[in-house]
């Protein structure tokens, strides 16, 4: 009996480029070795001057995962018309902070 996998939106070559840097991350790491840098998409680097339209590469490269974070609660946010949307904070020492506002209706 043939089940069907669920429907993920993500091509089979970026399955693959995508279990094959796991992969490469594991190595790393069961030998010692330093993560290495993430790689940042044109639309996470759009999504985070959305916010901040004078960030640089390398804040948005160090922040990688709160800005990801940030965009994925922000699209399921609308999906599901949430009266709350998650939103950025830049802060001083160049780290960003995710908060959560409310909108107005």
């Amino acid at each position: 009996m043939k089940t069907s996998r669920p429907e993920t939106g993500v091509k089979d070559t970026e399955k693959s480029r995508i279990l094959h840097r796991l992969r490469k991350i594991r190595q790393e790491a069961a030998a010692g070795n330093r993560f290495p840098e993430p790689e940042v998409d044109p639309e996470v680097t759009m999504f985070a001057r959305l916010f901040y339209p004078e960030i640089s590469d390398t804040l948005i490269q160090r922040n990688w995962l709160e800005i990801t974070n940030c965009m994925q609660h922000r699209q399921q946010q609308e999906r599901e018309h949430s009266p709350y949307r998650t939103v950025m904070h830049l802060c001083q020492d160049g780290s960003i902070e995710l908060r959560m506002r409310r909108i107005s209706p």
